[in-house]
C-alpha cells in the first residue's frame, strides 16, 4: 500500500509537532490539578465542623466500678478513667468485700 504525498507530509508534520502536543496535554492536566489545589482543597482546609454541644451543656455522668479483688486493675485503669476529656463526671468505686489491698489503694 502506497501512501500519497499529502499523507506522508501530514504524518511528517504530526511527528514533528508530537512533542508540542504531548506538552500541551500535560499542561492541561497541570491546570486541572492547580484548579483542584487552589479552589477545591483550599475550601476543604477552611471547613470547620461545629460542635454539637458545648462542655457546659453536657449532662453529668456517673461511672460506677464494682471492685472485688481488683487492686491491680484499678491501679492500671483508674488513672485513664480520671484523666478523660469529659468534664462533668464522677467515679464511684464499690469495694465488694475484697481480700486484697483494694481498699488500701484508695487510702493513698
Amino acid at each position: 500500500m502506497r501512501l500519497s504525498l499529502w499523507a506522508m507530509l501530514d504524518l511528517h508534520v504530526f511527528l514533528a509537532n508530537l512533542p508540542y502536543i504531548i506538552f500541551g496535554i500535560l499542561g492541561l492536566f497541570l491546570l486541572a490539578q492547580l484548579y483542584y489545589i487552589l479552589f477545591v482543597y483550599s475550601k476543604l482546609s477552611r471547613y470547620q465542623i461545629e460542635p454539637n454541644q458545648t462542655e457546659t451543656d453536657l449532662p453529668p455522668l456517673s461511672v460506677i466500678i464494682c471492685a472485688h479483688n481488683e487492686q491491680d486493675n484499678l491501679r492500671e485503669f483508674l488513672p485513664s478513667i480520671l484523666n478523660q476529656d469529659y468534664t462533668n463526671f464522677e467515679v464511684i468505686v464499690v469495694n465488694d468485700f475484697s481480700t486484697d489491698e483494694t481498699l488500701g489503694y484508695f487510702r493513698i
